[in-house]
């Protein structure tokens, strides 16, 4: 999870080149991104994101690390998707680390419109990033997502590879 702008896609990149993850984009509004229903998990998804029970969407997502040979999996969601702390906790208790790629306001509109200006959408306004990322920024914000968080940006520039993948690494570890 995470606002966007903070470079939720470009990290499940990396986790899946160099942690041999497999990348689920569900993200409809990034490359690649396919939306739940597209990704074959709506059932799952569902009951998750509902009811807060994760055991199938936990027991889908280790087949589909099996049938692939990965060693995780990763998904990357809108940017207003936010779980509540419990959904973090029941995710946890079934093995699936939630974690939230984050920075300062200012750091992940200026990430939004960069991209956003590459890709020639039309979306290249603060405004948008507003709409549809104020609230979400908010609630990732407050100190009970502190634990889950993982800092996309230094001082105004965006954090090296090596440091980002080094953070999931650290986060995974913490959750055996």
């Amino acid at each position: 999870m995470g606002p966007s702008g903070s470079g939720k896609s470009q990290l499940a990149e990396w986790a899946e080149e160099d942690l041999q993850y497999l990348k689920i984009e569900v993200d409809q509004y990034s490359k690649g991104g396919v939306g739940i229903d597209g990704a074959g998990l709506r059932p799952v998804w569902d009951q998750f994101h509902d009811k807060a029970i994760a055991g199938p969407i936990a027991a889908e997502l280790r087949n589909r690390i099996a049938a692939t040979s990965s060693k995780g999996a990763i998904i990357t969601l809108p940017s207003g998707n936010v779980f509540p702390p419990h959904h973090i906790q029941v995710a946890s208790s079934e093995g699936i680390a939630i974690l939230i790629l984050y920075g300062p306001q200012d750091d992940c509109i200026a990430g939004f419109l960069k991209r956003e200006r590459e890709l020639k959408r039309g979306f290249d306004n603060v405004e948008h990033w507003n709409r549809n990322n104020l609230r979400s920024h908010a609630e990732f914000s407050k100190p009970e997502y502190a634990g889950v968080r993982i800092s996309a940006f230094t001082k105004g520039a965006r954090r090296l590879r090596a440091e980002l993948i080094e953070d999931v690494r650290r986060h995974l570890a913490n959750e055996k």
